[in-house]
């Protein structure tokens, strides 16, 4: 699967939790990132953001056999999509989240 294929796919899904240009979304993942940085951000997002949706997501028609579970989870001023698979996981954040004032900055 190529750049463009990867990144119409990315786009599609994120159409679906935000207007924001895929360029703008902010990544973490198992694959570039070490298994505690994302395990640390998980417990941050468990402890200062509320917990949206649950879905499970079916990519069979590009690529077939493929799904992932996607969490959505909100906090002040950002959204964040975890998604999990059998390569990993994988955290997508994007400005735009609860009103609330949380105290902690997911970025500080």
């Amino acid at each position: 699967m190529g750049r463009r294929s990867i990144q119409a796919l990315g786009g599609a899904v994120f159409a679906q939790f935000t207007d924001t240009p895929v360029e703008r979304i902010q990544t973490l993942t198992t694959l570039t990132n070490s298994e505690a940085e994302v395990r640390a951000m998980l417990g941050w997002l468990k402890a200062n953001a509320d917990h949206d949706e649950v879905a499970r997501m079916d990519f069979s028609q590009t690529i077939p056999g493929y799904t992932a579970d996607a969490h959505i989870w909100k906090a002040e001023g950002y959204s964040f999509l975890v998604m999990q698979d059998f390569a990993g996981t994988y955290i997508y954040a994007w400005p735009g989240g609860r009103p609330e004032k949380v105290g902690v900055s997911p970025f500080e």
